[in-house]
């Protein structure tokens, strides 16, 4: 016979299943929406083998910290929404901008913001959108507006003083202009890529506005973009002038940009991946 309460009543333990079982269901469906919040499921498997070097594609946090070169104790580092730079105090300017970018993203559709502003997460302070007025330069984003078209905030992030650099407006609106296009189409193309870029910082530069922002004279960026299980890598050192040949024209190996910078790029990569992807580049595989 059922179990009676003390009152009485029958109690029905399909009612209790059922009230589980809805709990269950209940707990599924929010695991599942907040994982397609955070975006798409993962599809590698992380190892540290030189033939599948592969983190998750979305949220490892192995590629979280890919782009980002090596960091040295005095580096002024600065995180926002979209990328992570490092500050020179000297030059107020950055030495990089790294940050990932994924075939989403680079089909944002958010307008241009255009806030020019001072960082306030820099600590000591960033350049003013004043020190470039009347210089004759470009105030040049490292990390492009083009490529934070996915959020207003990461948009308008790009427009913080901390992510420009005095840039000649020909070079600007040219061929550092084209060469960005063509990330977003490379990052559209391999389903994401891994950026840092900035300027060259060394030997004796310009100086404008009352921060002294150096003004560089050449300008340099390094792409990873996956390949089968693996990686592969390219460089660009680019003059900072009006030029009409292709940026192709200016690819290096990501080992050169390193020796002209002193930056050490994608040190997360096994030492093995790092050196064969650093060392050398097939132009023809990036056309």
């Amino acid at each position: 016979m059922p179990a009676r309460n003390k009152k009485g009543k029958s109690f029905n333990p399909i009612f209790l299943i059922g009230i589980i079982l809805m709990a269950i269901l209940l707990f599924i469906a929010k695991e599942v929406f907040e994982h397609y919040k955070k975006g798409k499921p993962n599809s590698a498997v992380s190892s540290d083998s030189d033939d599948s070097i592969h983190g998750s594609i979305s949220d490892s946090a192995f590629e979280k910290k890919l782009a980002i070169p090596l960091i040295h104790k005095s580096d002024e580092i600065v995180k926002h929404q979209a990328y992570t730079l490092s500050y020179s105090r000297e030059d107020m300017e950055p030495y990089w901008v790294a940050y990932k970018l994924t075939a989403w993203m680079a089909s944002g559709t958010e307008k241009r913001s255009g806030d020019f502003r001072e960082d306030p997460a820099v600590p000591t302070g960033s350049a003013e959108p004043e020190d470039y007025k009347h210089s004759g330069y470009d105030r040049g984003h490292i990390c492009p507006a083009a490529d934070m078209k996915w959020s207003r905030e990461a948009m308008s992030e790009t427009f913080y003083m901390s992510n420009m650099t005095p840039q000649d407006h020909g070079f600007n609106d040219g061929i550092w202009a084209h060469l960005e296009n063509r990330v977003r189409g490379w990052a559209k193309q391999y389903g994401e890529v891994f950026i840092a870029a900035g300027p060259v910082l060394n030997g004796t530069m310009k100086k404008i506005g009352r921060d002294k922002v150096s003004v560089p004279s050449y300008f340099y960026k390094v792409i990873l973009a996956p390949e089968g299980n693996t990686y592969k890598g390219i460089g660009f050192i680019i003059p900072n002038k009006d030029l009409h040949e292709s940026y192709y024209h200016y690819a290096v190996s990501i080992d050169s940009v390193e020796k002209v910078t002193n930056i050490d790029f994608f040190p997360s990569l096994p030492d093995s991946s790092e050196k064969r992807i650093e060392h050398s580049f097939s132009l023809e595989e990036w056309r």
